[in-house]
């Protein structure tokens, strides 16, 4: 139920209610689960997911969320295996969400405030790194 409560909630761009949600449930959830339950593996999904979604996400969240998803596809490759479609599903949202965010991120911070050329230098660098991951 409150996977379903949180998918409705990130549908209707309630984005604060999301993080509010699942940090309240996930501990109860890992408790009384266990971290490989496919409850808690969900809510740990949907965080950075609503993250990735909320068109007011700082860079910082998304640091955030990138380190989460993370963790999280080593825990679902872990509990399900490399071909499991739970794992494609977090290495999507790692890979082309996560990246493609953080393109855009970095081209509206560009349009609103251009940087010095040292600046843009050292952003076109640490997007092609991150591009690498």
């Amino acid at each position: 139920a409150t996977l379903n409560l949180v998918n409705s909630l990130i549908d209707d761009g309630h984005f604060a209610e999301v993080k509010t949600l699942i940090n309240e449930t996930l501990p109860t959830a890992r408790r009384v689960c266990g971290d490989a339950h496919d409850t808690t593996l969900g809510l740990r999904y949907m965080l950075p997911r609503s993250v990735l979604l909320n068109p007011d996400a700082t860079r910082q969240d998304l640091r955030v969320a990138k380190d989460e998803i993370e963790d999280l596809l080593r825990t679902t490759r872990r509990v399900f295996g490399n071909s499991h479609p739970r794992v494609e599903l977090v290495r999507t949202l790692l890979e082309e969400q996560m990246t493609d965010k953080l393109a855009s991120y970095t081209k509206v911070t560009l349009s609103q405030h251009p940087p010095p050329p040292t600046m843009m230098d050292q952003l076109c660098h640490d997007a092609r790194q991150r591009r690498d991951l």
